[in-house]
């Protein structure tokens, strides 16, 4: 499958619905050429790469889902703890690499955790859109 890194203004909101719409992961266009390199890498390993806003969000609107009465069909995701703590970390700001020294893992297990959660977050938004197709 084609993996997408979307380069963004700093627009919060472009960012979030990129990631929805299957993004692998989102870079701001004023990172540096080496970050941008090394994102690429990533993304193509199959590493999510997120802005810490769109990570804070993302882990925000998983647990609104989960709060809500849920659609048997489409329950709406669980994260697993370490991928909390992920989003958690992203959205304060750490690097992947940070992370990682914290928890002696490398920084590719780290961005492997976000992709999960971005994975398990394009299923529900993608069952979502086809329930309401079908009805």
């Amino acid at each position: 499958a084609t993996r997408v890194l979307a380069l963004t203004a700093e627009d919060d909101e472009l960012a979030y619905t990129t990631v929805v719409a299957g993004a692998a992961g989102v870079v701001s266009r004023e990172c540096g050429p080496e970050e941008l390199a090394t994102a690429a890498a990533e993304t193509a390993s199959g590493e999510s790469v997120l802005l810490p806003r769109t990570a804070t969000r993302l882990l925000h609107d998983v647990d609104a889902w989960a709060r809500r009465a849920a659609d048997p069909l489409n329950p709406p995701p669980t994260l697993t703890a370490t991928e909390r703590e992920v989003l958690h970390r992203l959205g304060e700001g750490l690097t992947p690499a940070e992370i990682a020294t914290t928890h002696a893992v490398t920084s590719h297990l780290v961005n492997l955790h976000a992709g999960f959660a971005v994975a398990k977050l394009h299923r529900y938004v993608l069952g979502a859109e086809r329930l309401r197709a079908a009805h």
